[in-house]
């Protein structure tokens, strides 16, 4: 593969010519670190290379000498059969100088190395024949199950379903989304602005029983002949999915806590306004206790999460069979932190932590400009993203802390992605609800983002969303955020509810711009090499997929 690309020695006497940069001038600054990146490259040591590489991104390089940083790692990737990730790598660069005919010539080779991967990787049952005498077989199929699903959505899980069947299907494979419509639970309302094919399946009253639900999602399973499906989107009737189409290899994705907590997938108890207590408890080891607990807090749940455990018979012997065997007999289950991984893995043949994935195309690469700190009057924006009414996402914490840094400085203001906020602090501008194509330009107009979350989230999606703009991340230590925002890396970390702290750590960053930019490009590149759609299906869900394939055969 390697062969097929450009090498390095003739990057370095190619500039790109977009930018109208002779050799010396577009490796002004690069020096010996940039030498030696190559030789360690060429060498074999790809780690040591990555390293040497991305620490030249931190350095205040020229633009023209970035690309060419850039265009090595995107190389560097291919060696390393990373295909997706050059891909996307490669698609900055060639946006960034257009006229380099060098990155265009690498990208062209990847395409071609990433179909002929595409072919080799399938089982023959799988493959595209290249001989019109052996016709045309059908590439792979998948079919992604969502129960409870509405577009648009705030949500996070059904964002990341949504761009799931979006990215599954540029990497080739044949995706249907198929989702449950049934008015009076009010899910199922989507609108014309939901980017991919979906089919929902009509439920009136009468059809509303475990038994039909099954056998609607079976029927739409078979008629599309899928070879896996991925069961998203649902609760505590996980099970009564996976029963339905047990006949296929399925996949069981976690989007945050459901099953494990049968109350609100948060193992959060609500004592009373603005007093929370977290709970410990697993309904797979201990359901008995997770009996009382719905006995004892139930009727706080939203009416949803009550209907659903209702049609689930959650607390039954019934209910508790089928989850144990649904979960033991998934091909895979698939979870966001390491956390709730070792919860299950007692009771799964497979439990694998596999990250979100995040549109490149929505956090193109930040210019040097976005990095200037404040508006013109020198305030810095502090951002929280999020259905910042409820109580879970913490913004009384914030306030709270807000509150305590303007006592003592006026210096910054407290963007809120909603409409308004009784007795709104001086402090607080509120923007409303956000869009996905909003949100990009929104955090990148902030300096530094927040999440005071309150609840046991899985990964924090606005945290990486921060981490794609560059933003440095204050963010609670509590369930997969810290495995997200590595504190003094790429953010901060602060204890869950503790508003002192917390001020402690927003008065860190306003005082600190070099460590604030410092943070920004950290996390800009764990997004990159971690968090892009791409690399997600590329290291993560291409080996699974080829494996339950491999197996099913």
């Amino acid at each position: 593969m390697s062969d097929a690309i450009e090498t390095k020695t003739q990057l370095r006497r190619e500039p790109p010519g977009a930018l109208g940069a002779t050799s010396s001038s577009s490796t002004r600054g690069l020096g010996p670190d940039y030498q030696l990146a190559v030789q360690e490259a060429m060498a074999g040591r790809y780690a040591r290379a990555r390293e040497l590489y991305r620490g030249l991104l931190d350095e205040d390089l020229a633009e023209s000498a970035r690309w060419f940083v850039r265009n090595d790692l995107a190389v560097l990737n291919a060696m390393q059969g990373k295909l997706e990730a050059s891909r996307a790598e490669l698609k900055d660069v060639i946006d960034g100088c257009p006229g380099w005919i060098v990155a265009k010539k690498n990208a062209a080779s990847v395409h071609s190395a990433m179909n002929a991967a595409a072919t080799s990787e399938m089982p023959a049952s799988c493959r595209r024949s290249n001989s019109s005498r052996e016709g045309s077989r059908a590439p792979c199929k998948i079919s992604i199950l969502s129960f409870l699903f509405n577009w648009p959505s705030t949500g996070g899980g059904i964002v990341h379903t949504v761009e799931l069947v979006d990215f599954l299907g540029r990497a080739g494979y044949i995706v249907e989304h198929v989702h449950a419509k049934y008015e009076p639970w009010g899910i199922g309302r989507v609108d014309d602005t939901l980017p991919i094919r979906s089919i929902g399946i009509e439920f009136d009253n009468r059809s509303w029983n475990v038994p039909t639900i099954q056998a609607a999602f079976r029927r739409a399973v078979d008629q599309f002949e899928a070879d896996v499906v991925i069961i998203t989107d649902c609760w505590n009737f996980k099970p009564y999915l996976a029963q339905a189409v047990e006949a296929y290899p399925y996949v069981i994705r976690q989007q945050a806590l459901e099953c494990i907590c049968p109350l609100n997938n948060l193992r959060l108890l609500i004592d009373a306004p603005n007093r929370v207590r977290q709970c410990a408890m697993n309904q797979f080891t201990a359901p008995d206790h997770c009996t009382t607990c719905l006995a004892d807090n139930g009727v706080r749940s939203g009416q949803l999460h009550i209907a659903e455990r209702e049609l689930s018979r959650v607390g039954s012997s019934q209910y508790r069979d089928l989850l144990y065997r649904t979960y033991l007999g998934a091909d895979a289950v698939l979870v966001l932190n390491p956390l709730i991984q070792a919860e299950l893995r007692p009771y799964c043949e497979s439990v694998e932590v596999v990250t979100w994935g995040m549109d490149p195309d929505r956090f193109p690469w930040p210019s040097t400009s976005e990095h200037e700190d404040g508006d013109s009057n020198g305030t810095l924006t502090l951002l929280m993203a999020g259905a910042a009414e409820e109580l879970i996402k913490g913004l009384h914490v914030l306030r709270a802390a807000c509150r305590e840094v303007w006592r003592v400085r006026q210096d910054f203001r407290l963007r809120i992605t909603s409409r308004s906020i009784h007795n709104a602090e001086e402090f607080i501008q509120c923007i409303g609800w956000q869009s996905q194509e909003e949100l990009p330009t929104r955090i990148r107009e902030a300096d530094i983002i927040v999440m005071p979350t309150i609840a046991q989230e899985g990964l924090g999606r606005s945290t990486v969303e921060a981490m794609g703009a560059a933003r440095p991340v204050i963010a609670s230590a509590i369930g997969g955020l810290p495995y997200t925002v590595s504190h003094g890396v790429n953010g901060l970390l602060f204890e869950p509810g503790d508003a002192d702290d917390l001020a402690r750590q927003i008065v860190r960053l306003l005082d600190d711009p070099d460590e604030r930019r410092r943070m920004g490009l950290a996390g800009r590149r764990r997004f990159e090499t971690e968090f892009t759609w791409p690399v997600v299906i590329e290291d993560q869900y291409r080996p699974l997929l080829s494996r339950i394939l491999h197996a099913k055969r």
